[in-house]
């Protein structure tokens, strides 16, 4: 095919479409493995393209890092110490009790220790029966998913808390991260 005509649908046949001989593609090169004046020709009209192209995602990429890094250097990340002190300080004075909170809650606490030991056990006059047992069942479960899912499948829901995720906290009080269960 000469240099700017368009392929004929003949050219693309299976029967003229073929594999290069690996002896011509090595014809195209020199001994030592550099490229023949007749490969160097054939690819020279690539080469802008392929320069410019390269360029391109080039800049792109030295752009997106470019405003990444500015991006992150314009945060200033110096008041987060501050904070964590003020929340630290504000947590020790509401927790904290004073000296005659302190003694009251010892002696109490002492009081209640020393009763306990002094008390006598009193037998247990009611037999446990089913009927006065704790109730060890688990809650009824929330919305019509779950009350479905309970009673096609009973044991794919959470027994304890009747949610799809075992060990998700409820979705009416989703609470913070270091919240215990």
């Amino acid at each position: 095919m000469l240099r700017g005509t368009l392929p004929t649908r003949a050219s693309w046949q299976p029967e003229t479409l073929r594999y290069v001989d690996r002896k011509e593609v090595a014809a195209s090169y020199w001994k030592n493995g550099r490229m023949s004046p007749g490969l160097l020709r054939a690819r020279r009209q690539f080469r802008t393209k392929n320069a410019l192209a390269g360029a391109l995602l080039l800049v792109f990429v030295v752009g997106v890092f470019t405003y990444s890094i500015a991006a992150v250097k314009q945060d200033v990340f110096d008041d987060l110490d501050e904070e964590v002190k003020e929340r630290a300080v504000l947590e020790a004075k509401r927790t904290a009790l004073s000296v005659e909170d302190e003694k009251r809650a010892m002696a109490a606490a002492a009081a209640s220790a020393t009763a306990s030991l002094t008390a006598k056990p009193t037998p247990n006059t009611t037999p446990l029966t089913k009927t006065n047992l704790p109730s060890l069942s688990s809650p009824p479960p929330r919305g019509v998913l779950a009350a479905v899912l309970d009673t096609r499948y009973p044991t794919l829901l959470d027994p304890r808390r009747k949610t799809l995720v075992w060990g998700a906290p409820p979705v009416d009080n989703i609470g913070r991260l270091g919240d215990k269960l």
